[in-house]
């Protein structure tokens, strides 16, 4: 909740409303949800972070106060790029290794080297989608817990 002051100096969840503005950058990115791959609204915070951004009717102060819960770094959870990485790297690794077999005559010493690198790459994405979908568990529950105590609240 913003306070009289607040609102004075013209302040957001703790920044001034232009860093908020100036900080962070709306884009349309495919991203894998639970349906499959689709375009999405994300956020790109300090030209470096890639977000989804799951609020898209969200407008005017509403929205930069959760645009400043971004920055702040409260919504890690909803962070594209870790994974995007894994995916270049291990793609990369693919391509090397296909390249490496497919060189003419002698076997490549290359070869194993990548192979395992490539076996490291697949294990750490699996990891790190297991941790994704995790949080999305974990977060379905919670929320589903909140949405029990609110109509427990109301019943009483």
């Amino acid at each position: 909740m913003r306070g009289p002051i607040d609102v004075l100096a013209g302040r957001v969840g703790g920044f001034k409303k232009v860093e908020v503005a100036r900080r962070t950058v709306p884009c349309y990115k495919k991203v894998i949800e639970k349906d499959g791959e689709q375009l999405a609204l994300c956020m790109l915070v300090d030209s470096g972070k890639l977000y989804r951004f799951p609020y898209e009717s969200s407008k005017g102060i509403k929205s930069l106060e959760l645009k400043a819960r971004f920055l702040r770094g409260e919504m890690e959870h909803l962070r594209l790029r870790d994974r995007r990485q894994l995916k270049v790297a291990l793609e990369r690794a693919r391509l090397e290794v296909a390249e490496a077999q497919g060189s003419a005559g002698d076997q490549d010493p290359r070869i194993p080297h990548l192979q395992a690198e490539l076996t490291r790459l697949r294990t750490q994405l699996d990891e790190t989608r297991a941790e994704v979908n995790l949080l999305r568990t974990e977060r379905d529950e919670l929320r589903d817990g909140i949405t029990q105590s609110i109509a427990q609240l109301k019943a009483e």
